[in-house]
């Protein structure tokens, strides 16, 4: 597996003031857990350090954490656990790396990559992703970077599983074998037939003619006068 490196240095002061002071000066403020010691408080150079993470896939990257010290560097293997981003400006706020053995197995989040020319979508169907990536257990140096996926014998309406993956004896798969990682949906029909008018709908409109309009309010005047009459009666 590609190893990232990180330079860092230890720091003196702790706290949110601290935090923010040491951000404000172009530095990113971390912590190392796991060591056999207390918990190592670090501070990490800005612009070096956006660059790695850029660089880094998924989730828990493994990355070697350099520690230098009046002249003196100590390399650690850990894991990159966590990365607190400012919501708003998206600068980085805090980073936490997890000290690991060698010799001990690592529980990680490998992505997938979806290698070859799917013939289902090539007859028009649509590939639609379940998963993208994987839940492992394996020695940090078996650890790929990447699990390579092949989608090129997927028809349509058909999927592939995490049960079908070829990969190393050493690691070993802790995600559902039976979730589905990518499937081939049919294309969908479009309704191209439009429904039919109805009688109402092809119906033409009526002509009122001058003589026509003119009957209809002789009626309605004699309408009225009967009306007026019966009241008068009463």
């Amino acid at each position: 597996m590609e190893k990232i490196e990180f330079k860092a240095k230890p720091r003196k002061q702790t706290g949110k003031g601290a935090c923010y002071k040491i951000r404000q000066s172009g530095l990113i403020p971390g912590i190392l857990y796991g060591t056999s010691k207390e918990n190592w408080v670090i501070l990490l150079e800005k612009k070096p350090t956006e660059k790695n993470l850029k660089e880094l896939k998924g989730h828990s990257v493994i990355a070697n954490l350099i520690l230098e010290d009046n002249g003196n560097s100590q390399t650690y293997k850990t894991i990159v656990k966590e990365i607190q981003y400012n919501p708003i400006t998206k600068d980085i706020l805090h980073i936490d790396f997890n000290l690991i053995r060698s010799d001990k197995p690592i529980v990680m989040q490998v992505p997938l990559n979806f290698t070859g020319e799917c013939p289902g979508v090539k007859e028009g169907g649509i590939l639609e992703h379940h998963l993208w990536e994987l839940k492992v257990e394996a020695l940090p140096d078996r650890i790929p970077d990447s699990i390579n996926v092949d989608i090129s014998t997927l028809a349509i309406s058909k999927s592939l599983f995490v049960k079908d993956i070829i990969i190393s004896e050493e690691i070993k798969i802790l995600t559902d074998l039976d979730h589905a990682l990518v499937t081939v949906v049919a294309p969908k029909e479009e309704e191209v037939t439009a429904a039919a008018p109805t009688a109402e709908e092809i119906k033409q409109p009526e002509v009122i003619t001058q003589e026509v309009a003119e009957e209809r309010r002789k009626e309605k005047e004699a309408k009225k006068s009967e009306q007026t009459e019966t009241e008068t009666k009463k």
